[in-house]
């Protein structure tokens, strides 16, 4: 990668950006760079040492050592903004068009607002359970629909997750960010898995019987009219 400090236009004011340079793809990214700062783990070790053995810390110690709060030392971090960093998994191959229409947008703002990207999960297993010969209207009782009909209920629990998460993201109180932040990126996953499961699978097994001689499924079908 070749780098170069960006500075802000018509002026030589430096800028916290960067362009990055791939010898390789030959294509630019572009980087913000800021400080951010963290727990001082070896700091804070020291200091419980200190206290474990009865020593009061030097008063020459930072400020912030003073009370509960843990000390803290200043990095510098670094963010791809351009373009946009993606790492939900691709959609299953198999995916219904308008179930990956919504996955795809899911994925593409998933790093910069898991909350959305949650709501717009549920609301493609909603227009998946379309998919699955349910009407698409309330999704609670359609999943309670497909489990009455043999859904697996690892498919069950994977569909209330994605439904539970997806409601909850966008109604205050229900869901801190964080806490969808912590589960974003395995709805994607748990999607593909649903996929895999209920549209993916039957499609093999209909492949496979297709490519049976013509006498051997006529004989499979008169003998399952009896």
């Amino acid at each position: 990668m070749e780098w170069d400090q960006l500075t802000y236009a018509h002026t030589k004011d430096i800028a916290p950006f960067f362009a990055a340079f791939c010898v390789h793809c030959k294509k630019f990214s572009y980087w913000h760079v800021f400080d951010q700062y963290v727990r001082d783990l070896e700091t804070e070790m020291k200091l419980k040492r200190l206290q474990s053995a009865a020593v009061s810390p030097p008063r020459t110690r930072p400020a912030a050592t003073r009370s509960d709060t843990p000390p803290l030392k200043k990095i510098e971090a670094s963010r791809m903004v351009v373009p946009d960093q993606v790492t939900a998994p691709t959609a299953h191959p198999d995916m219904p068009h308008d179930v990956r229409a919504e996955y795809e947008e899911a994925r593409r703002i998933a790093s910069a607002s898991p909350r959305s990207a949650a709501a717009l999960l549920r609301l493609a297993i909603q227009r998946l359970c379309v998919h699955l010969g349910q009407p698409g209207k309330n999704l609670n009782k359609e999943i309670g629909a497909l489990v009455e009909h043999g859904l697996p209920v690892e498919m069950q629990q994977a569909l209330d997750v994605l439904r539970v998460v997806g409601n909850n993201a966008v109604h205050p109180g229900e869901l801190s960010p964080d806490d969808v932040a912590d589960v974003a990126s395995s709805l994607f996953s748990l999607l593909n898995e649903i996929i895999e499961e209920r549209i993916s699978r039957p499609k093999k097994r209909r492949e496979l019987f297709d490519a049976l001689p013509e006498g051997a499924r006529k004989a499979i079908e008169k003998r399952d009219r009896q």
